[in-house]
């Protein structure tokens, strides 16, 4: 089956599914969400240092610029079709979230993927040691990150 294919039947069951709890309402829990999660990865083959499931592999990244450049495509290519929407960023990922009601539809990648990570600084912490003291005390880096107006604004 191929994915036009494949989005087509999530699409008509999808539908089959709003067709029947609107025929039983009494079915729809109160606090029930639909959520939509898509996660953006390159769609390079094997050759460029990516494996056919799309996880990076480690052994052959060669073309780690060629991929990150297709990541940032593909992602900046769905926030465009999101339009506007809710920015969310977390240690490791890069979210638009598209709300309707409670339903969402939510586009992550990684975020060093398609942001630009810039070191501004360093500071001392107190940090977890897993080998040695529960806690030390450690110089840090203090990070900001820079993503293109390509994908923090979808209507560009």
């Amino acid at each position: 089956m191929s994915a036009t294919e494949q989005q087509q039947e999530w699409l008509d069951s999808l539908h089959e599914l709003y067709s029947f709890l609107v025929l039983h309402p009494d079915l729809v829990p109160a606090y029930s969400v639909v959520q939509v999660n898509d996660w953006i990865y390159s769609s390079i083959g094997p050759e460029y240092g990516t494996k056919e499931d799309g996880s990076i592999d480690y052994e052959n990244v060669a073309n780690a610029a060629e991929i990150e450049a297709d990541t940032k495509r593909r992602f900046a290519d769905k926030a465009r079709s999101l339009g506007a929407c809710e920015k969310r960023s977390d240690e490791h990922t890069f979210d638009l979230v598209k709300k309707f009601g409670p339903h969402r539809i939510i586009i992550q990648a990684s975020r060093d993927r398609v942001c630009e990570r810039k070191v501004v600084g360093t500071e001392i912490k107190e940090v977890i040691d897993y080998n040695n003291a529960p806690r030390v005390m450690k110089e840090v880096e203090i990070v900001e990150w820079s993503c293109p107006e390509s994908i923090l604004n979808p209507n560009v």
